[in-house]
């Protein structure tokens, strides 16, 4: 009997590492679904979006304003302050999808916008929802506004890329749906890839997490929509 102790020991000591290695196992996947990026979390961000949906939808948006839907790209665009003597109305939601802004996009918009800017898509990568929903999406949402507002310039934005050099080509390939919805409409694209682009990803100078813009990034994207803006306020056609 007293032979097998060794033996139990061995067995009770492997038993004790195999639990605490599950434990941290468990706690590293927990880990990683609590703080990986918002954009990859559509349960933790939906209560947000249908709050901040609802709040955008009770605001008054001006006649004639430059308006703003999508993603958090735009959501976290200081655009008031970056064009303070412009009327832009900012109505970006974080964590939104393209069929979801499907749903609210003309109420969004307000009663006669000068310009629509659009830039969606990223949501749809990260939740590897079917590119072929994207196309329909973008389709639906750009006759919609057309047919709600003809007098709006709708100016289409591709989605910049990340710092995940696995989702490169996702993002290649939905910007190729929005380039060929942009000529199948007749509307303006600003292709944001070649200046937000360093080889197979995101430029690191312009990201503070590999998705979103930080600083420098966001002044990038304003000397882009400047000429549109400063252009379409003078009855002009922007050079960007």
């Amino acid at each position: 009997m007293l032979q097998d102790v060794p033996r139990l020991r061995r067995r009770l000591r492997y038993t004790v590492v195999l639990l605490i290695a599950l434990v941290s196992a468990n706690m590293a996947v927990l880990g990683w679904w609590l703080f990986r990026d918002p954009l990859a979390r559509p349960e933790k961000q939906s209560s947000k979006q249908v709050a901040r949906t609802e709040m955008l939808k009770q605001l008054r948006t001006d006649s004639n304003a430059f308006v703003f839907i999508g993603d958090s790209h735009w959501e976290y665009f200081p655009l008031a302050g970056t064009f303070p003597d412009r009327p832009v109305q900012n109505r970006g939601i974080a964590g939104i999808t393209s069929t979801e802004l499907n749903r609210h996009a003309l109420d969004l918009c307000g009663p006669r916008p000068s310009a629509v800017f659009i830039e969606i898509g990223a949501n749809n990568i990260f939740q590897h929802q079917p590119i072929a929903v994207f196309k329909s999406d973008i389709r639906t949402l750009l006759n919609g506004l057309q047919e709600r507002f003809p007098q709006a310039r709708i100016i289409l934005h591709t989605i910049p890329p990340t710092l995940d050099k696995g989702l490169d080509h996702a993002v290649r390939a939905h910007n190729e749906v929005l380039a060929a919805c942009a000529r199948e409409f007749s509307i303006e694209l600003l292709d944001l890839d070649p200046h937000f682009r360093t080889g197979s990803t995101m430029d690191p100078a312009i990201t503070y997490d590999g998705v979103h813009l930080n600083a420098e990034g966001y002044q990038r994207w304003a000397a882009l929509l400047k000429p549109y803006i400063d252009g379409h306020e003078k009855g002009g056609t922007p050079t960007p």
